[in-house]
């Protein structure tokens, strides 16, 4: 659900100096609720299963009922949260804001070459950049990193829902998908150790040395 929520907010991210009016801002502040519950629940989901890994076991077997606790609240609040009349209220608008949009064949969408070069143009500004923070991603604080994630992530699903709406894209598009979703994993990775650290209150074994193999990582990608 997570997931999918992500992939809806990066192709409307994309497309926003087309869709976005008065009803989007409002709507989109109810979506930023409803996805930092589910990533809450979807950390101290990876936290334990970080835990559960044999490097960690031995390390956090003082703290695994801690953890175990805070992952059964984490799912009670999404619980709640998916059973409130908020998240209902949500999905209603959300369903109806989503078609009162045009679609193809009304005479209100944009002509396909209209399309191609904005998409074109839109990659190319957001590969730029990625390109840009990258390169330099050990510079980079936490809260800059975790944006850098969040653009990878960004990126590669916007080119996965291009390609299922059929718009013509390059092979240098294709490449950086690839380099994108590496990114993203890496950074994502890099993200969930810290975690573990902060859980835990202390350093896992071998913490400097993952953390440096991956930053080195990610830094290869653009080289």
């Amino acid at each position: 659900m997570r997931i999918e929520l992500t992939r809806f907010r990066a192709a409307a991210l994309f497309f926003q100096p087309w869709i976005a009016d008065d009803e989007w801002q409002p709507l989109n502040k109810e979506l930023d609720w409803l996805n930092s519950m589910l990533g809450r629940s979807r950390n101290v989901d990876v936290t334990v299963e970080y835990a559960e890994q044999k490097r960690y076991r031995h390390w956090v077997a003082r703290s695994r009922r801690a953890l175990l606790r805070s992952q059964a609240n984490a799912h009670r609040q999404v619980a709640k949260a998916l059973r409130s009349a908020r998240y209902s209220r949500l999905i209603l608008e959300l369903d109806r804001w989503c078609k009162s949009r045009p679609s193809p064949g009304d005479g209100k969408t944009p002509p396909p070459n209209h399309v191609n070069d904005f998409c074109e143009k839109r990659l190319r500004t957001w590969r730029a950049e990625l390109s840009r923070q990258g390169r330099r991603v050990d510079s980079l604080g936490r809260t800059q990193q975790h944006r850098l994630r969040i653009q990878s992530k960004n990126y590669r699903y916007v080119v996965e829902s291009l390609l299922d709406l059929n718009v013509p894209l390059s092979r240098e598009d294709f490449t950086f998908c690839d380099i994108a979703k590496r990114m993203h994993q890496d950074l994502g990775d890099l993200r969930d150790l810290r975690r573990l650290r902060r859980s835990i209150g202390r350093r896992p074994p071998h913490y400097r040395k993952h953390r440096r193999k991956l930053k080195r990582r990610i830094e290869r990608l653009f080289r």
